[in-house]
């Protein structure tokens, strides 16, 4: 027999307050590393009046860490409104807190983002930021951004 008291109904109000916090999320991005990872998510916001329309958010997986930018009220939310919500400061700010971003095991990148990553690593690489040399998982970048190892080396060389 199943306890009744378990099993609660949704009642209107409870289902419009789930309504309120519930946003669309993307993930934009993953990247792993030993003993933890970095994903970078795109929430879309059609109910909440406090926070944009559209932000961006990582999280990371390292135990420890509390970079968790998920909420504007919270106390390491370091992000300007312009970080949350423009993807290219965005990326900078992360690149700013996690320098070796690009050093690592990408396992997901999203489509629509691939042009923009592929410019600022082809950028960092021409300009002596990076060298290609020294990016152990470069192949797993090149992959995700559908370049080969050749073709990379001549862009970064006239970008």
């Amino acid at each position: 027999m199943i306890n009744k008291m378990l099993i609660r109904p949704l009642t209107p109000l409870k289902l419009l307050m789930m309504k309120i916090i519930i946003m669309k999320q993307q993930k934009i991005l993953e990247i792993l590393a030993e003993g933890g990872s970095i994903s970078v998510y795109k929430y879309d916001n059609t109910t909440r009046k406090d926070l944009p329309k559209s932000f961006f958010v990582w999280h990371t997986g390292e135990m420890g860490l509390e970079d968790d930018y998920y909420t504007t009220n919270s106390e390491n939310n370091d992000l300007t409104d312009d970080e949350k919500t423009d993807f290219s400061l965005f990326w900078q700010k992360l690149l700013e807190t996690y320098p070796v971003v690009y050093h690592l095991y990408l396992d997901y990148l999203h489509p629509d983002y691939k042009s923009y990553i592929l410019k600022d690593l082809l950028r960092k690489t021409k300009y002596g930021e990076l060298r290609i040399n020294e990016l152990p998982s470069l192949d797993s970048w090149l992959k995700h951004l559908g370049k080969g190892l050749n073709d990379f080396i001549d862009e970064s060389n006239i970008y």
